[in-house]
């Protein structure tokens, strides 16, 4: 091997980082993301989340109620849980903060869903678990409402 080949392919970073240059640029012009790159941008996000989300310790698997299920899995909440989540960030260490600031940049994305008047989900303040079960569930949620749109 020539000793400055790189030993691995840089391609999927690369593919990556255009990816995300492509986001940033359109959204410095003040112009719609491409709907594929959108997604892609979006799906990247989850995949951020989710990973925190799952590192140990993980909470104790309390099943959630039907009401909570509702709001959770109903479009004309997601913003509203969406803002409540953020909220519930800020009053959370480290993992809580880490995500707050994933979907800051997530809500940029969607900012065009629709929305209703009623109360959104209730997240106990500080309580790391309440947190993780609903996000759970509410990605869960948002990456079905993003395939079908």
């Amino acid at each position: 091997m020539h000793p400055t080949s790189p030993k691995m392919s840089s391609l999927p970073i690369l593919h990556l980082l255009l990816l995300l240059l492509t986001a940033y640029a359109s959204q410095a012009q003040g112009l719609p993301l491409p709907t594929s790159s959108t997604k892609e941008y979006v799906n990247m996000m989850m995949r951020e989340i989710e990973s925190i989300l799952n590192k140990p310790p993980l909470p104790p698997q309390e099943p959630l109620d039907v009401n909570e299920i509702y709001i959770l899995n109903n479009e004309a909440f997601l913003m509203l849980n969406l803002d409540t989540f953020l909220e519930a960030a800020k009053n959370l260490q480290d993992k809580g903060m880490r995500i707050g600031k994933i979907l800051e940049k997530l809500k940029e994305t969607i900012s065009s869903a629709p929305m209703t008047t009623e109360e959104p989900i209730y997240i106990k303040k500080g309580n790391w678990d309440d947190f993780w079960r609903k996000m759970t569930k509410y990605l869960n949620f948002l990456q079905n409402y993003l395939k079908k749109s």
